[in-house]
C-alpha cells in the first residue's frame, strides 16, 4: 500500500486542500488494485495571519498542519471502508500512521 498526501493553499480563497492519495497493490507483484483519491478542503479565515512577510508563501504551524492531516487520513480511511464493501478487498486496511511523519516538499 502506497499513502501519498499532498496540501495546496489558496490564499484568495483562505482554503488549504489537502489531497490523500492510496493505492493498493497485490503483494507480490506491484499490480495495482485499486486507487482511492479525495480532495479534502479546509476554510481557515485567519490564513493571512500564516503569510509570509512580504511573499506568497505560507508558514503553517506544525500543529495545525498535522491536525488537518491527521484529519484526511481518518476521513480516507472510512471511505476506503465503504468503497471497497462487499468487494475481494473489502478487508483492506489503511494501517494507523503518524501524520506529521509525512515529509514537507515545495512545488
Amino acid at each position: 500500500m502506497d499513502i501519498n498526501l499532498q496540501q495546496r493553499i489558496i490564499g484568495k480563497e483562505n482554503t488549504i486542500i489537502v489531497t490523500p492519495a492510496i493505492t493498493v497493490k497485490l503483494d507480490d507483484d506491484n499490480f495495482i488494485c485499486s486507487t482511492v483519491k479525495v480532495n479534502f478542503i479546509f476554510l481557515v479565515e485567519n490564513l493571512d495571519e500564516f503569510r509570509k512577510r512580504d511573499s506568497e508563501e505560507f508558514e503553517i504551524p506544525e500543529f495545525f498542519n498535522t491536525t488537518i492531516n491527521s484529519v484526511s487520513l481518518s476521513t480516507i480511511r472510512g471511505i476506503m471502508y465503504s468503497h471497497y464493501k462487499g468487494t475481494f478487498l473489502h478487508n483492506t486496511i489503511l494501517p494507523i500512521v503518524n501524520p506529521g511523519d509525512f515529509k514537507k516538499e515545495k512545488s
